[in-house]
Formats: structure tokens, sequence, C-alpha cells
């Protein structure tokens, strides 16, 4: 975290578009490492990785997306106040046109949140478009956040009736991971496969 102010100089909106992807993906793998340890910084943060979401460059967004989600799940509670900020960030990033990678880092991104959030995440808002955009098929390994999500929701006591509504398109896309080329075994693991 002492080198944190050198990776946010990196983050100025006037520093070149390659600087800022791969300072986005160091500072996404620091905080991947460090984990709570983010915590305090999270206000100093997400200004700069908020911004990069909207980048031209697809790498860009990708990495900040999955920068987003790994403070969710390092950080936990401590997020809490930024989820819905984090949330309709990360929205244009399923769009259809949107780069296969990108779309799906925005899709691990949701799941650490859900996780993170537990029952005091907009769910009924969150999961239709989360579930449209399983199983992951760009980056695979981002299904192990967004299955575990899944399968936290329909086995907690506290979110199951919530999801209930949607179970139908949670059949879909855990059906579709199980017949999906590449996703983890961790991720199948965790919707019983």
């Amino acid at each position: 975290v002492v080198h944190l102010p050198a990776l946010l100089v990196r983050l100025r909106p006037r520093q070149p578009p390659d600087l800022r992807t791969i300072a986005v993906g160091a500072l996404a793998e620091v905080a991947l490492v460090l984990q709570e340890h983010m915590a305090p910084h999270l206000g100093q943060l997400l200004p700069p990785l908020l911004r990069e979401m909207r980048s031209d460059d697809p790498v860009c967004r990708q990495n900040a997306a999955f920068a987003i989600g790994v403070l969710c799940e390092g950080c936990g509670q401590s997020s809490a106040q930024y989820h819905s900020q984090m949330l309709q960030s990360l929205y244009p990033l399923f769009g259809k046109d949107e780069v296969g990678e990108v779309r799906d880092n925005a899709a691990g991104a949701v799941g650490r949140l859900l996780l993170a959030a537990g029952p005091a995440a907009p769910i009924e808002q969150v999961l239709p478009t989360f579930l449209a955009a399983l199983p992951p098929r760009d980056d695979p390994g981002e299904a192990t956040p967004a299955y575990s999500a899944l399968a936290r929701l329909v086995t907690s006591g506290e979110t199951a009736a919530r999801v209930m509504p949607m179970a139908a398109g949670m059949l879909h896309a855990f059906g579709a991971a199980a017949v999906q080329p590449g996703i983890p075994q961790d991720a199948l693991r965790s919707i019983g496969g």
C-alpha cells in the first residue's frame, strides 16, 4: 500500500491509455493479494477505476471490472457503501456489443459483489442481467465467483425466496456451465457438478 500514490498518479486521465491500462491491472493484482488491507483506500481507488470502466480500451475496462470485483471480495462489508455506484458502472459492460472478456470480468465482479453484500444486495435488480451473461465464455476463470455467488443465493435462507422467481434463469445458467468447455472445476463444484 506504500506505493499506492505512485499507482494513482498513473491512473490520471492525462496519462497515456496504455499506461493507465497497465496501472489498472497492477492495482487489481495488488488488491488480490492485499485484500482487506485495501479497505482504507477504497475512496481513493474507486473514482479512477470507475472512470476506466468507460475507457475506449477493452483491456482497461476488463482490468477495471476485475479490480472492482477483487476490491469487493477483499474488503467485504467495507465496500458496501460503494456497491450501488459499482453496479451502475458495471452495468454497461454487459452490453451485447461488449468484448467477451470485458463482459466476463463484469460478471465476475458482480459475483464477487454479491458474495460481499449477501442479502443486502439488490438481487432482484441485478440477477436478470447477471444471469444473461453466464456462463463466461472468453475468461472462464470468472465462472468461479459468478457461480459461487449463485450457489450462495440459492442455498442461503436469507436470499433463497428472493431468487425463486428467477429459478428458470438460474437453472439455465447452471446447466450452461456444466456443458461449457473450460469452466474451472471449483466453479462446477459450487453448483454441485
